[in-house]
């Protein structure tokens, strides 16, 4: 299933670390990125703008 979607298999310690901060997930057109770090950004600076989006189906 998950090797269908193409997601990769790896341990949370190594998801959590600091080896990789980007995790693509999936294929083309269907694929996710997962950021982990953005440099230049820090999380309690720009949560001061966060912006609540509420979809409804």
């Amino acid at each position: 299933m998950y090797q269908d979607f193409g997601a990769p298999i790896f341990p949370e310690s190594e998801f959590l670390g600091d080896s990789y901060n980007v995790w693509g997930i999936g294929r083309e057109p269907s694929k996710i990125e997962i950021l982990t770090q953005v440099d230049g950004l820090v999380f309690k600076d720009s949560f001061k703008n966060e912006i609540i989006l509420k979809l409804i189906r």
